[in-house]
């Protein structure tokens, strides 16, 4: 039995393998009318002949059935480019229907091709110029006979696809690397099922432009009537990057076509949603990462014409979702909201129109709601609200506070905008309105400066914008502002400057607070920024202040003031102070001037100062004893009453540049006395006079003008009446410590030493005689001797200034301010 089995197995593989050699030698014998006739019927169906370069069998192609392929086709078209231009094209035939003498297509595969599909300006095709009975005529549109096609499988391979048409003003192009569908004709009426991936390159319409390059897979089930042009589009999907786009509807072609697509998407991301936006908008949007869901539909209806596209009319749906903002990470949580989007006409963006109604979300963590609507896409007007809570470092973030570091607290936001923005960004028209509720808010920028509390409210409307209560705090400064900014004058608006007119109190305030703000506030750089020479102006804060003050405590270094007021103003890089007045060093003081920081980072400021009895101990410890310790706070006691004018340089580290600096004070002394004053003390030597004690000297009213200049402090000659004796000084102290001083100390009795060990003795006008003395060196390698040159002068002369300073300029004495009376001010 097993044996006769092997001899049927045997026997019937060679009767198949016989039968096969049979059908590949009839082939082969038939192999020129078989691809004749499979030619002649494929020119049958199409309008244009098939042209290829050669055409062959081959047996082992898509086995069991037969392949003719047609290697470098060309099918030409209407217009400039050819319809199809593809390196092979496969025609699989079923081998039993050609035993029978038939022709049918089981397969056509189309492989290293490029696809052009055509709308001219006339709105026609070059698809039904290609495809139909080439008995037709060419003018005809509709076919001829009763042709039938059913091709079970059209499989593309690396083929090219170009769209353009030029009646609607759009084209597109593809990649389709593998597309596999089935086709079939039925009394003119093609039908096709299609599925695979392809790749949209890029996607242009008359509005905008883009570079997609997007990876989509398509399942498409189309029908497309012949006789009265309609495509059918049946439950058709997209999907990519995981979100599935379905659409359905249906396209008329004709003169003017007619278009009525539905399309729903979901698990649709923002950032892929984004994507099909014009660039314009899809970019900001495609920053931020999101999680949830996102669900759209959209109807597209309506014709096409040489002068508009169908309309577009859709509702996006945000169903709790996260968004993450990519450079800053601001994160959006739970964010619901329903947006409803109109363009009338796809070719115009002007017609488009969004609207967003009670989104709500969270932003890092705290609740918020807004509404928004934006007409013309081309042109955007926009109006909307915004109702929540933000933190600082999420705000200043987001502005690109300039050399911002980290932030802290909440402000309470409650915001109604509307404006319109032009093509390049810029935003006109602008009506904003709403209120800041900042509740301990801290920052701080620049490595070392803060601002360590804000709190209070700030309300705005159009361009004018007020403070309530402003509390800031920053450093060892607080102060509490009320007042508006608002645009400047037109002058001054010019250069986009705003202007705060306000009233500001504060418990405490350094100078060296403000002056640290101002050196290192971010600089908003006024005209072309592309420049580079920063020397030419100075630093443009773009903003002007109006302040009347009143602070209970006012320091600077050593300065402690007490009940100061005034008003102070800050404007073109100058900050002024007019008539601050206030207590300080035991008495009162009235300042008026103004300070300027130079293109260089040097600080300029010019005064006039007024003290009424001030401590003269106090102030020269206030002032550091001015830089030197010839004369110091441990010496003097006493009130000042002074009129002082000065003008000084300082470098950016608040050195002062002495050579710089211009002053000249109207001085009185009231009270004074000086205490162990070396220079002074060394007289004893030569008065010899045991009662006197000039470690100890009170002198009455003392009243004369000092001047600097040159580098050097000038004292005019004046007489000092002193507990002692009544002693005539005069001379210079440069800066940099180098001394001057000639002196006239009378002698009490009129004795006079017969040796003369201590020179000639001069005598005043009243006949009091006086021994003269120099004290000249520096302030810490001086000597104190008789003046020798000046005791053979004239005695009836006091001093001989002008021999003094030689070419140094000295004022005389003006009498008029011994009789001044005292000024005084309601503190």
């Amino acid at each position: 039995m097993l044996k006769k089995l092997k001899t049927f197995f045997k026997w019937l593989l060679i009767a198949v393998f016989t039968l096969i050699i049979g059908f590949v030698a009839a082939l082969f014998i038939y192999r020129d009318r078989i691809i004749a006739q499979v030619l002649r019927e494929v020119n049958n169906n199409l309008r244009v002949p098939l042209q290829a370069e050669q055409i062959d069998l081959e047996f082992f192609h898509g086995f069991p059935n037969v392949a003719i392929r047609f290697s470098q086709v060309l099918l030409a078209g209407e217009g400039e480019l050819p319809f199809l231009e593809a390196g092979n094209v496969y025609v699989l035939l079923n081998p039993y229907a050609m035993l029978q003498g038939k022709v049918d297509v089981a397969r056509i595969e189309i492989a290293d091709a490029q696809l052009n599909i055509y709308v001219d300006k006339q709105n026609r095709n070059n698809l039904g110029a290609i495809i139909g009975n080439s008995q037709a005529a060419p003018q005809d549109t509709t076919v001829v006979g009763q042709a039938h096609i059913n091709l079970q499988t059209i499989l593309l391979r690396n083929v090219a696809l170009g769209y353009v048409n030029a009646f609607a003003g759009t084209r597109h192009h593809w990649l389709v690397k593998k597309l596999q569908g089935d086709f079939s004709l039925q009394n003119n009426v093609y039908t096709s099922s299609i599925r695979g991936q392809l790749t949209l390159k890029d996607f242009i319409t008359r509005t905008w432009a883009a570079k997609r390059q997007r990876q989509l897979a398509l399942t498409a089930n189309l029908s497309y009537d012949n006789n009265t042009q309609r495509l059918r589009i049946i439950e058709s999907s997209l999907h990519e990057a995981g979100a599935t786009f379905m659409a359905s509807g249906d396209v008329a072609f004709g003169r003017q076509p007619v278009v009525n697509i539905s399309a729903t998407g979901e698990k649709v991301t923002l950032a892929l949603l984004a994507s099909y936006l014009p660039p314009r908008y899809g970019r900001k949007l495609q920053e931020y990462n999101s999680k949830g869901s996102i669900d759209y539909n959209l109807v597209v209806e309506g014709k096409v014409t040489e002068t508009s596209l169908p309309s577009v009319k859709g509702r996006l749906q945000l169903h709790n979702v996260d968004l993450t903002e990519k450079e800053f990470n601001a994160n959006i949580k739970q964010l619901s909201m329903a947006a409803d989007i109109v363009i009338e006409d796809l070719g115009n963006l002007a017609t488009g129109s969004l609207k967003i109604a009670a989104a709500r979300g969270l932003l890092a963590e705290y609740p918020f709601t807004f509404d928004l609507s934006i007409t013309d896409f081309r042109h955007p007007r926009y109006q909307g609200s915004f109702k929540g809570t933000v933190t600082t470092s999420w705000l200043l973030a987001d502005v690109q506070f300039p050399d911002y570091e980290s932030g802290q607290g909440t402000i309470a936001i409650d915001l109604q905008t509307s404006g319109r923005i032009t093509a390049d960004g810029r935003i006109r028209d602008a009506d904003s309105g709403g209120s800041f509720k900042f509740n301990e808010v801290a920052f701080n920028w620049s490595d070392s400066v803060a601002i360590d509390k804000i709190k209070g409210i700030m309300q705005f409307r159009g361009n004018t914008l007020s403070l309530s209560n402003m509390q800031i705090k920053w450093s060892q400064s607080e102060v509490v502002i009320n007042g508006s900014v608002a645009e400047v004058s037109k002058a001054l608006d010019q250069s986009g400057n705003l202007l705060l007119v306000a009233d500001v109190r504060s418990p405490g305030l350094d100078i060296n607070d403000i002056v640290t703000l101002i050196k290192s506030a971010p600089v908003i750089p006024a005209g072309d920024t592309t420049a580079t020479d920063t020397t030419a102006s100075g630093p443009d804060y773009a903003l002007n202040l109006q302040l009347a003050c009143r602070f209970d405590k006012l320091n600077f270094k050593r300065f402690r003031g007490a009940a100061v007021a005034g008003e102070v103003t800050f404007a073109n890089d100058v900050l002024e102070v007019v008539d601050l007045t206030g207590r300080s060093m035991g008495g009162a003081t009235r300042i008026t001037g103004k300070l300027k920081l130079m293109p260089n980072r040097d600080i300029y400021i010019s005064a006039d100062a007024n003290a009424r009895g001030v401590y003269l101990d106090s102030l020269f410890y206030t002032f550091n004893n001015f830089q030197q310790d010839f004369i110091t706070d441990e010496h003097l006691k006493g009130k000042l009453y002074a009129d002082i004018t000065a003008s000084m340089y300082f470098d950016s580290t608040w050195q002062i540049k002495r050579p710089l600096l211009t002053s000249r004070a109207k001085v009185k002394v009231v009270g004074g006395e000086l205490n162990n004053f070396a220079p002074i003390m060394e007289l004893s030597a030569y008065i010899n006079d045991e009662e006197d004690n000039l470690s100890h000297l009170r002198f009455s009213d003392l009243t004369n003008f000092v001047t600097i200049k040159e580098d050097t402090v000038f004292i005019p000659e004046m007489s000092i009446q002193t507990n002692v004796r009544n002693i005539a000084l005069a001379g210079y102290h440069t800066l940099d410590q180098h001394i001057n001083y000639q002196l006239a100390v009378p002698i009490i009795s009129e004795r006079v030493d017969k040796d003369e060990a201590f020179g000639t003795v001069q005598k005043s006008s009243k006949g009091v005689p006086n021994l003269l003395f120099k004290i000249k060196g520096t302030t810490s390698d001086y000597r104190v001797n008789y003046d020798l040159k000046r005791a053979t002068g004239n005695v009836l002369k006091l001093l001989d200034i002008t021999r003094i300073f030689k070419q140094k300029e000295v004022e005389p004495v003006d009498s008029s301010f011994l009789d001044e009376e005292e000024f005084d001010w309601e503190n």
